[in-house]
């Protein structure tokens, strides 16, 4: 007899060891807070519901429809980022997670 995962269980199971980009970039090029790892993923109505950590280190939710797999390039631009030391946020001009 076959198991049939729901779509949250077959949305975690394809994307839950990828690196993940945001759909909508700040800037030309991802930025650190535009790479994600899969962490959770819900099945809400009407559809799923993602929680992500970022490597900027936030946590985001958001509809699955917001990121995609990332690309060879991309990922190599994220492996830039995290070499690069973080500056710390000043927390009277940091901005609000999306």
């Amino acid at each position: 007899m076959e198991t049939i995962l729901s779509p949250a269980a077959t949305f975690r199971a394809d994307h839950q060891r990828k690196l993940m980009v945001l759909t909508k970039w700040k800037s030309a090029e991802p930025e650190r807070s535009e790479f994600c790892r899969i962490r959770s993923v819900e099945t809400l109505s009407p559809g799923l519901w993602i929680t992500a950590t970022f490597l900027d280190g936030s946590v985001r939710q958001f509809r699955p429809e917001k990121i995609r797999d990332a690309t060879v390039d991309e990922e190599r631009r994220a492996g830039e980022l995290l070499a690069e030391p973080v500056s710390p946020v000043n927390p009277e001009t940091a901005q609000a997670p999306l």
